[in-house]
């Protein structure tokens, strides 16, 4: 289930999980390796910073937190919170989409390299 995924910044291939970083930029999610994406992060700001890794599951664990505690208050008839649950199912969203489209089709990176 391999497929040729590019990096944004220099356009050559990325073949391991290890070397992928995935961020937002401009309402899409693109994909870097991880040395480009450090060198292009540092010249711009990155808000959201990388999307894939340890990350990103603190991330959606933090953001179900939040829609849930947002959505009682909703349901509560407080509708000033409707914006916050809106912010992290699209921030969950995107995780998601990051990995179905970018990390699952790449390989480990070979015991030898650990």
């Amino acid at each position: 289930m391999e497929k040729s995924i590019s990096c944004h910044k220099c356009y050559e291939e990325i073949t391991y999980k290890e070397d992928l970083v995935t961020a937002v930029k401009f309402f899409t999610v693109v994909p870097y390796h991880t040395d480009c994406f450090a060198i292009d992060s540092y010249r711009s700001f990155r808000g959201l910073g990388p999307l894939n890794g340890f990350r990103g599951i603190i991330v959606i664990a933090i953001a179900c937190l939040f829609i849930v505690t947002s959505l009682v208050e909703v349901v509560n008839g407080d509708l000033s919170f409707l914006s916050i649950v809106i912010f992290w199912l699209l921030l969950v969203y995107a995780i998601i989409y990051s990995y179905w489209k970018y990390e699952r089709h790449l390989k480990e990176l070979p015991d030898q390299y650990y």
